[in-house]
């Protein structure tokens, strides 16, 4: 059991070190790099969501998920938004 919550440790782990690279660099205005770097936190959220998926309810997990996809998605809307604008 140990091993199985160590392994899955790694891959979120592996998960957060992937997704720490913010891609805000690339946008042009500061809010939307300001967005980026909110997305990014986002996205780790999720993936300790899905880390804790085990031990938390099916209804609140998927809470949670929608919660945070819809977050996401008005924040690519934002950020959109803001580079067509420049």
């Amino acid at each position: 059991d140990s091993k199985i919550e160590a392994s899955a440790y790694g891959t979120l782990l592996a998960a957060t070190a992937y997704l720490s690279t913010p891609p805000e660099q690339s946008y042009r205005s500061l809010e939307a790099r300001e967005l980026a770097a909110e997305r990014v936190l986002i996205e780790r959220e999720i993936e300790d969501l899905k880390f804790r998926k085990n031990h938390i309810s099916e209804e609140d997990y998927y809470n949670h998920l929608e919660e945070f996809l819809v977050k996401l998605a008005t924040i690519n809307e934002k950020i959109q938004e803001l580079e067509k604008q420049r």
